[in-house]
């Protein structure tokens, strides 16, 4: 910006004009201890590594970072930091800034390189195809319009003002996706325990009770795990207070199927048979962006094609996934399942599929799950048969339709608000 149409008092100047910036030391890992002064690496910066490697070297009084001063990363991730940690030295790929204390003020200066460096960015001042970086001369060419000291001093407390406030913001809606679960399973547990449809039951005395639903149910014949003897019985300590027309069962009694999902691996193709993996399965809903694919001649496709109403289990990863359930539906894309998954055909005039995978992403399912769950070297691991002997409560028919509609009607709130906290974190990112 030629210097006529700056406000009175402004000037041109160039970053190399600010400050001298020092290219942080090439640490060797064999010069890497377990003691001494941290080495700051840009992970440390961005918060991706906690932990620090330390050196107890004596290295030149150039590389060494007291705390407050002002860091900027150019390469991978290009940004501007305050080190704020104990006395550290600096390795390669970072720079370490020393004002010049004639020409700008500290924190407008720490200011000013954020912005300018996000400007170089949008313009694509930058070099290397894999990992993008700064060159050094173009970072200290690089103009810029510089107010007067006083002004300097006024526009970075105003900043430094907004960033509290944001920061203030941010740590309270970070806050939120706590108290949002919460609430998701304070709806689930008044769902599971009846107290969500307690009016409805004071307005219905005549609904069949769930006893009578389950006895005359043909299912009993065509369960194997109930005609094998494979289900355990229900454990009370694993039940609780239910209303007198529900009733205690599991999940093997209310399927005629459990069976795991196929061992034949799928390749990323466009075209074929779509498999459904762990991976696709994320609060309740089943993805399909990401999918891979079983050519379209497989052998196999109708042993494992899924047919509406079919609930996945994910059985097998870490012990918070272990459990991830979601129900397959008509209007989704034909799919089959891999073997991480356990399919449940329900008998649906018996057991909601959709209530069922309610019921088993709430704090009740999940405390059986974690019961039941088997710890393997970095993996746990639920059977088909532990998910069949799941405890549930069945509540009569017609209830269960209309808990559905509650629990739909109140997690459809639930997820509209957890979508505007993260638009509220989207535009608080923006904001400086």
């Amino acid at each position: 910006m030629p210097d006529n149409e700056l406000p009175e008092g402004w000037t041109t100047a160039t970053i190399g004009d600010t400050a001298e910036y020092i290219n942080g030391r090439g640490f060797k890992k064999s010069e890497w201890e377990g003691e001494g002064r941290p080495i700051i690496r840009i992970q440390n910066l961005t918060g991706t590594a906690d932990e620090f490697n330390y050196t107890t070297l004596d290295v030149d009084e150039k590389y060494v970072v007291p705390s407050g001063t002002i860091l900027v990363s150019w390469s991978a991730t290009l940004d501007t930091f305050r080190w704020h940690g104990p006395e550290g030295v600096l390795n390669q790929h970072i720079f370490k800034v020393v004002p010049n204390e004639e020409l700008v003020e500290e924190d407008f200066l720490f200011w000013l390189l954020k912005r300018e460096i996000q400007e170089m960015v949008r313009a694509a001042k930058l070099q290397g195809s894999t990992m993008k970086h700064i060159r050094r001369d173009s970072f200290l060419d690089h103009e810029f319009p510089l107010p007067p000291k006083p002004e300097q001093r006024r526009i970075a407390d105003r900043l430094d003002a907004i960033q509290s406030r944001t920061q203030a913001t941010g740590e309270t809606l970070d806050q939120v996706p706590d108290r949002i679960e919460e609430y998701r399973q304070s709806v689930l547990n008044a769902a599971f325990t009846g107290r969500l449809t307690a009016d409805w039951r004071e307005d219905h005395p005549g609904v069949e009770p769930a006893e009578e639903l389950l006895s005359g149910a043909e299912h009993r014949r065509t369960n194997k795990y109930k005609k094998r003897g494979k289900l355990n019985p229900v454990d009370e300590g694993l039940t609780y207070d239910i209303p007198d027309s529900w009733t205690w069962s599991q999940i093997g009694d209310v399927a005629s199927h459990i069976r795991y999902g196929t061992s034949d691996k799928a390749k990323y193709e466009n075209s074929g048979v779509p498999m459904i993996r762990m991976g696709d399965i994320e609060n309740g809903q089943i993805h399909f962006d990401d999918l891979k694919y079983m050519p379209e001649g497989w052998d196999d496709r109708e042993k494992f094609l899924l047919e509406d109403g079919d609930l996945l289990f994910n059985r097998t990863n870490s012990a918070e996934l272990v459990g991830k359930s979601a129900v397959y539906k008509a209007e989704h894309p034909e799919a089959v399942f891999a073997s991480y998954l356990v399919r449940a055909k329900l008998h649906k005039d018996i057991f909601a599929p959709d209530l069922l995978a309610s019921y088993i992403n709430s704090a009740h399912g999940r405390r059986y799950i974690r019961a039941e769950t088997k710890q393997q070297v970095g993996q746990a691991n639920v059977n088909a048969t532990k998910m069949a002997s799941m405890p549930i409560p069945v509540p009569p028919a017609k209830e269960q339709e209309e808990l559905l509609r509650r629990i739909k009607q109140r997690l459809d709130k639930i997820n509209e608000m957890a979508e505007h906290v993260d638009q509220a974190d989207d535009r608080l990112d923006q904001l400086d």
